[in-house]
């Protein structure tokens, strides 16, 4: 199975594993069977599990997952709930095609146990799934790279924008709600620091690093840690970042009409 580890100096870890399915995916007489089946896989996990664990579920646009929390003394289990996993896998993705995508690991983890969980041998491959639900409301952004993407939004946001980065195999999106009014970048140096200092600050959390090392993997080619994430951002194509821009420009002024 594809791992992403980042070791830390911790007593704790986070594990998250992902899957090719979101809500999108939904047949409409099906909607919130993937929330429900994420609950009922997540409660199965932290029922065998000693009480001082933690877990939760997140189900994006077109995948989800499950997140277990735990100290870094007990990470001997961490095969074990792969196996779990495996064993009552949600009948209702088997049946929509969807599979384990993609699993992260931070904190303080033992490289041996690191190597299990990519030795680990999965039979719930994902195939391309039926978008049901398709997007409406996005911006198609191109020569710019998702963790560029993701600095764009990131800064729209502290505007109080409503913008959200959609990741998806065939092609991340910038999907817009019904506010959109300042959407000026003044300091470009003075923004990418800002986005720096976030993005660091984030990742002491090994909660908040499986979420970004997730949302920035997921579906892509070439693997990529905190250091290749902000370094991407500082290399941003100006003129493709100033042309996106622009493009919600246009559209935050038509809105208002």
């Amino acid at each position: 199975m594809k791992i992403i580890f980042d070791p830390k100096p911790v007593k704790t870890f986070a594990l998250q594993i992902s899957f090719n399915i979101g809500w999108r995916h939904e047949p409409p007489k099906e909607k919130g069977v993937i929330r429900k089946e994420l609950q009922g896989l997540l409660n199965l996990i932290l029922n065998i599990l000693p009480s001082w664990f933690d877990g939760f579920y997140h189900l994006d646009a077109e995948f989800s997952s499950l997140i277990i929390m735990g100290l870094s003394e007990d990470q001997e289990r961490i095969p074990k709930l792969l196996q779990v996993i495996e064993n009552n896998f949600p009948e209702g993705f088997s049946g929509m095609g969807a599979g384990i995508e993609m699993g992260v690991l931070s904190g303080g983890i033992k490289k041996d146990i690191v190597n299990v969980i990519e030795e680990f041998q999965t039979e719930h491959i994902g195939r391309k799934l039926t978008i049901h639900s398709a997007p409406k409301r996005f911006l198609n952004v191109r020569n710019l790279t998702r963790a560029q993407k993701h600095f764009l939004v990131s800064v729209m946001l502290k505007k109080g924008n409503e913008l959200f980065l959609e990741v998806s195999p065939r092609g991340d999106r910038i999907q817009y709600g019904m506010k959109l009014d300042d959407v000026a970048l003044e300091n470009l140096d003075e923004a990418l620091r800002s986005y720096e200092h976030w993005i660091r600050r984030r990742f002491e959390s090994t909660k908040d690093s499986v979420a970004l090392l997730t949302l920035m993997n997921i579906y892509e080619k070439i693997d990529k840690d905190l250091e290749d994430v902000i370094k991407e951002v500082y290399s941003v194509n100006i003129v493709a970042l100033n042309e996106a821009i622009r493009k919600l420009s246009a559209i935050s002024k038509k809105m208002i009409m």
